[in-house]
């Protein structure tokens, strides 16, 4: 994969509910939502060894993800080989798209992607928060 490819792939929470229902149906399969994840993966694993190194994750992170990325590699490292590869990946999604897939039907509409999408907003905005609440009680 080129440095370009890198570069130019979304955050997961911009990318469009278009972008992973590959067959227009207006409907996530499971398949089409790892496929999705498949070539994501491929495109951060710019060494293309199948496993992610700490610095391929990280180089598509912000530096100060590098703690959590650190204690993420060494809980889902099963191996022990100091990479993460797709199974291993796939550990630590822990069933996103079964949690989401509200109905149960194995598929994903746009309303249950669009959940996915703003939980890792509130990821987010609760860590800011935390912060400041913590400033707050230091006062």
């Amino acid at each position: 994969m080129s440095a370009i490819q890198t570069t130019d792939r979304k955050p997961f929470q911009q990318q469009e509910f278009s972008e992973v229902d590959l067959n227009g149906d207006s409907l996530i399969s499971k398949t089409e939502y790892n496929t999705h994840a498949k070539t994501h993966f491929d495109t951060v694993d710019t060494n293309g060894y199948g496993a992610l190194s700490l610095d391929e994750i990280i180089s598509q992170r912000p530096l100060k993800m590098a703690v959590r990325v650190q204690i993420m590699i060494a809980t889902s490292d099963t191996n022990s080989d100091g990479l993460v590869d797709f199974e291993e990946l796939e550990s630590i999604r822990g069933g996103i798209f079964i949690r989401f897939d509200s109905d149960n039907d194995s598929v994903l509409s746009a309303e249950e992607f669009s959940r996915i999408k703003k939980r890792h907003g509130k990821v987010k905005k609760r860590s800011a928060s935390e912060g400041s609440n913590k400033s707050e009680d230091n006062n």
